[in-house]
């Protein structure tokens, strides 16, 4: 039983292989489906730069907490402890007002040099600088510091402050989920897309091979040996096509920063571009792997449509 289902298996992947290898057509198709395919890497890479503005944007809206002068130092390691046992807190540095006040001598000199020369105190209080780990983590951090128990921690005017940026990061937060949402839709378009491309195309192809399907049909040959040369084939052009997919996807991304200055290396955007670059080597090679194993279970959800709909109900009245 072992040998003939491997018999099976290797005669329908060689049979698949050498039909297309016969079919001088299977150039356009390649080229039909590497389009497709360039155009879900293309809203992939979409999703992935929605997630590069939000970490971005996370790692640019450092909170500073500023502590009120009356604070003691129980209360001050009672609050940041608290902090730093938050699930939504990425990191969490408690900064005192010299440090702060050398931090902005580095930043801007200019403004040190003044205050020294107008023989002035130092205005920075002793902060703690909180990332959080998602920018939805947002109102739940500042509903946590509002609590009444921080009151005597929490420099009020900070949360007067708060408040406003609030409402700036939950409108950033929603046009970020909405452009994923959204690309979400379009990336599920196209996978549909591609499975009506492949039924048709296994559609186009069995009705010029319905004489050999129908004399195996009579000798009782399975279903399962009838798709597999379809299966195989569809499966090498969609690999193939990801491939060539991804490698326009790449020359896109290169010359990019040509139609776009403001993403090459020193433009205003070249911050998010480095950000979107890091996530994409860190998952492009689990997510093309992850393609590729999931092709042949498209290829073979498309082939069993194609087949059962068009072909083998036909076949079974000619018997």
């Amino acid at each position: 039983m072992p040998s003939s289902t491997s018999l099976l298996w290797t005669r329908g992947i060689r049979r698949g292989v050498l039909s297309l290898r016969r079919d001088p057509a299977w150039g356009t198709m390649l080229a039909v489906l590497a389009g497709i395919l360039f155009l879900a890497q293309l809203f992939l890479l979409l999703a992935i730069s929605g997630q590069g503005v939000e970490q971005l944007l996370r790692s640019r809206t450092e909170l500073h907490l500023g502590l009120r002068p009356g604070a003691n130092d129980q209360q001050i390691h009672a609050f940041f402890s608290a902090i730093h046992g938050l699930p939504s807190v990425e990191s969490a540095l408690y900064v005192t007002g010299e440090q702060a006040y050398e931090n902005e001598r580095k930043r801007d000199p200019d403004l040190v040099a003044f205050l020294e020369q107008m023989k002035l105190q130092n205005p920075f209080p002793d902060t703690i600088a909180v990332t959080l780990r998602s920018l939805a983590d947002y109102q739940t951090f500042s509903a946590f510091i509002r609590q009444a128990q921080w009151s005597g921690v929490v420099d009020p005017a900070f949360l007067t402050t708060m408040t406003d940026q609030e409402s700036q990061i939950l409108s950033l937060i929603g046009v970020t989920r909405s452009v994923e949402a959204l690309v979400g839709i379009f990336l599920g378009v196209t996978v549909v897309i591609v499975l009506f491309v492949l039924v048709a195309l296994v559609r186009e192809r069995s009705l010029h091979r319905r004489e050999e399907i129908t004399l195996e049909r009579l000798s009782g040959a399975q279903d399962l040996a009838l798709m597999l040369p379809f299966v195989t084939e569809s499966t090498l052009l969609l690999v193939l096509g990801l491939l060539l997919g991804t490698a326009l996807l790449i020359a896109f991304v290169l010359i990019l920063p040509l139609i776009i200055p403001a993403l090459a290396p020193g433009g205003p955007f070249s911050p998010l571009r480095d950000t979107i670059l890091s996530l994409l080597s860190q998952l492009a090679p689990f997510g093309i792997s992850l393609e590729i194993l999931l092709l042949p279970l498209l290829a073979f959800i498309g082939v069993r449509i194609a087949l059962h709909r068009h072909l083998l109900p036909r076949i079974v009245m000619h018997q």
